[in-house]
């Protein structure tokens, strides 16, 4: 009965949770929209809900980078030769982006590549196994 009443718990207080985040406030249409996500300040109330969506939209983007590198048709588009944590490359694209405006009018991932490509570009060996890890 206890396993029970804490599975309740557990549902409910996840429903909660889940009603507070409204994922369709934050829009992925540019890569400004990224930028202003991923550098939400510290004050504001929605820093820690920015921050996870920008660690997560990070998160599979380097994770569908290293599956796309791995495979017979795709190259590595950019070639660490150390782990790259998520903060490291949210910190990456956000200097990047800083020094780049040019480009901030485009798919976020589009920016986010250019931001990693010009950071660790591949040499000619590398882009035929290497990538970016995690």
């Amino acid at each position: 009965m206890k396993k029970v009443v804490y599975g309740i718990i557990l549902v409910a207080g996840f429903g909660a949770a889940q009603a507070d985040f409204a994922p369709d406030k934050y829009k992925m249409e540019q890569a400004s929209d990224l930028l202003d996500i991923c550098t939400v300040d510290t004050s504001n109330p929605v820093n820690a809900e920015a921050y996870g969506f920008c660690v997560g939209y990070f998160t599979g983007a380097m994770h569908y980078h290293r599956a796309l590198a791995k495979g017979p048709d795709h190259k590595a588009i950019a070639c660490p030769e150390h782990t790259v944590t998520r903060a490291e490359a949210i910190s990456v694209f956000v200097a990047w982006a800083h020094s780049n405006p040019q480009y901030l009018n485009e798919e976020p991932i589009e920016a986010l590549m250019r931001a990693a490509v010009a950071k660790w570009p591949c040499k000619p060996k590398q882009a035929a196994t290497g990538g970016i890890s995690h």
